[in-house]
């Protein structure tokens, strides 16, 4: 018997998080994976002064509980595989430690909560297992009326590979047939974009010998890269349904997409964001 992929969505409940679980499940239908539900606590030290900690862990497990509850109403004709996880902790270390226990092969997490313990459980946490995880990473806010995958948007870095990122096409090339667009930006200097637009054919051409017919690439003027790639998401929304953020490169890997640029476009992007590591 073929073992089910699994796939975490971790919960909040809030706008954003439950967005996030419609494209999650989303995804398991086209992947016919089981989706896992974490829930993650993490009450306030200060909380305990005027409320025993038995208690609010109770009441929270019991609010978790009953939100499944109304989540599997709504999904019940679907035939969704659900389980739900609840644990005590920092939440970023739960869904990390959580997805390495259960196998996931992706990790889905809202963009920010709805009210201010919302985005100390997620918000301030997205960032952070964008970083670390071993294990594709999708961000959701907004949730419009997306296939899966039809469109996807690879930001590419001048001069280096997304080697990640077709390893990740190339495992998921029997399920998606997305048209697939190359991003680079590059300053006016014209050696420059002359070069990436050599480097930006190859990694086309390799695409589309793994199978994939529409790819397709553009270079971008500007020096502000986070402000050029937002600008152009927001142009193609329409269109797109997800931008993918890699590098394969080990010095400085921090400082270009999972630097600051990582960060302003999980926060900010209107479409989903999938972080892959080397």
């Amino acid at each position: 018997m073929i073992k089910k992929s699994t796939i975490l969505v971790a919960l909040d409940f809030s706008t954003s998080a439950l967005n996030a679980l419609e494209l999650a499940i989303r995804y398991s239908r086209v992947k016919d994976a089981k989706v896992v539900l974490l829930y993650a606590i993490e009450p306030p030290v200060r909380f305990f002064q005027f409320f025993k900690r038995e208690d609010f862990l109770a009441e929270a497990r019991g609010y978790a509980e009953d939100a499944l509850e109304n989540i599997e109403k709504k999904y019940e004709e679907e035939d969704v595989d659900f389980s739900l996880v609840i644990r005590e902790g920092r939440p970023w270390t739960a869904i990390l430690e959580t997805a390495t226990e259960i196998g996931a092969e992706m990790i889905f997490m809202g963009r920010s909560g709805h009210q201010a313990i919302s985005e100390v459980i997620l918000g301030s946490n997205t960032y952070r297992v964008a970083k670390a995880s071993k294990v594709p990473v999708m961000v959701v806010d907004k949730m419009e009326d997306y296939k899966v995958f039809s469109k996807i948007i690879i930001p590419v870095e001048p001069g280096h590979g997304i080697k990640t990122v077709k390893v990740f096409l190339d495992t998921y090339a029997n399920i998606l047939t997305p048209n697939i667009e190359l991003i680079s930006v590059v300053g006016d200097d014209v050696n420059n974009v002359k070069s990436q637009e050599e480097f930006l054919l190859k990694e086309q051409k390799e695409i589309k010998e793994m199978g994939f017919d529409e790819v397709h690439y553009k270079i971008l003027p500007g020096e502000k890269v986070e402000k050029t790639l937002l600008d152009y998401i927001e142009y193609q929304k329409a269109e797109a349904d997800l931008v993918i953020l890699s590098t394969d490169r080990d010095d400085g890997l921090l400082d270009y997409f999972y630097g600051d640029i990582l960060g302003e476009i999980v926060s900010r992007s209107s479409l989903p964001v999938m972080s892959l590591r080397p």
